[in-house]
């Protein structure tokens, strides 16, 4: 999945409201169409260009996703070892990728993109529950104060503000409850 279009090759639209994606951060993404993407694979120093057939153009996503699932139904084979992810396509290497902190892998591949892409996509702003979500739901007052500091790159909040309700994942995630009360008659 890819927010930008200018990478895919052989576009091919879909019509509009028909195709959703779900479950990233509790979002519901419309799927605006679909290509294939060129991209340079490195392996042991190594760079050769691949093809990714029939990546998903998803403009609101904000950052590039590869389907592990999406990949092995189109007959590719994915191996893990320790903290690296290997994939094989009619038995030759194609993509490595190396385990980040979380449970992501990093795919070591890069596409070529035009300067207005890169421009693009540095001004691209996520709202407060984003964030939230990203920084492993902390208190919206530190994501505010982080950003109003300048603590950290590209968390831009000028135009967002706190969500209306609490987050779903707070509420149920929540750890605590409250106290027995100490005054309880006992029976005898």
């Amino acid at each position: 999945m890819t927010y930008l279009k200018s990478v895919l090759k052989n576009f091919f639209p879909v019509e509009p409201e028909s195709w959703f994606v779900t479950g990233i951060g509790n979002t519901r993404l419309p799927v605006r169409g679909k290509g294939d993407i060129e991209a340079k694979s490195t392996i042991n120093g190594i760079t050769t260009v691949i093809s990714i057939p029939n990546v998903l153009y998803i403009p609101n996503l904000g950052t590039n996703l590869f389907s592990i699932g999406a990949a092995t139904s189109q007959g590719v084979k994915a191996t893990f070892t320790n903290d690296e992810v290997h994939f094989y396509k009619d038995g030759k290497l194609q993509l490595v990728g190396k385990r980040t902190r979380n449970t992501l892998y990093c795919l070591n591949i890069s596409i070529d993109m035009e300067e207005t892409d890169v421009a693009m996509s540095a001004k691209h702003a996520c709202p407060l529950s984003t964030w939230h979500e990203r920084f492993a739901h902390i208190s919206n007052s530190t994501i505010l104060r982080m950003s109003s500091l300048g603590l950290t790159d590209g968390l831009d909040l000028k135009n967002f503000s706190p969500p209306l309700g609490p987050c779903v994942g707070c509420k149920l995630g929540k750890m605590t409850r409250l106290a027995f009360p100490s005054d309880r008659l006992r029976l005898t």
